[in-house]
């Protein structure tokens, strides 16, 4: 048992003692992170060495990106934390839709997101009769992408992010939010199918 006169505290090996100093210097910690995070210098050199990893890991990434959320759990996770995340930063989602309104804004988030341009987003939707994958019924194409009937890429996220394999088809905006919030889970799907027709008031 060793005691550190420093920070007051008594600890039992080199591991108990990292753990009880990041617990004392916690607000010290967070703020000294804060001010690094800040630093162009620090945030070229974390963005140069996350594309290096990123680079040499690509397979392990593919493998753990597929294992990871295929599990419902996870897939549930992941649904609420984006409700509390959106729900917190309403206007940086706000000025982020701002952004993807300019053209430039909509080739950089296909690109990155779905590994595609706008062109050939487009050509998704062409080959598709203007038509939802989905209901069938027609997309509203006036360019805002803000209503229920927009079109919206439908995709795998068991894939890695800009993965152009992982997009299924393009879907209505409220036909991707109704699979979303079912975790693209076919199971869910039927639970709900299995309710509606249990409990439905429609003779």
């Amino acid at each position: 048992m060793g005691y550190s006169k420093k920070y007051d505290f008594h600890f039992t090996d080199k591991a108990d003692y990292s753990s009880k100093w990041e617990q004392h210097n916690k607000e010290e910690r967070s703020e000294y992170n804060k001010v690094r995070s800040a630093d162009p210098e620090v945030r070229a050199r974390k963005k140069i060495q996350k594309a290096r990893w990123d680079e040499e890991n690509e397979e392990h990434k593919i493998k753990y990106s597929k294992e990871y959320n295929v599990k419902p759990e996870n897939k549930k996770h992941r649904s609420e934390y984006n409700k509390v995340y959106n729900k917190e930063n309403k206007e940086m989602r706000l000025e982020q839709r701002r952004r993807w309104a300019s053209t430039a804004g909509k080739e950089k988030h296909f690109m990155e997101n779905y590994g595609i341009t706008t062109d050939q987003r487009n050509s998704l939707i062409s080959e598709q009769d203007n038509k939802c994958a989905r209901c069938y019924l027609p997309f509203d194409l006036d360019g805002s992408g803000n209503t229920s009937n927009a079109p919206v890429v439908d995709h795998d996220h068991s894939y890695p992010k800009g993965d152009p394999d992982s997009i299924r088809s393009i879907i209505h905006q409220k036909c991707n939010i109704m699979i979303g919030m079912h975790s693209d889970s076919i199971e869910e799907l039927e639970k709900s199918i299995k309710y509606l027709k249990k409990y439905s008031k429609v003779v």
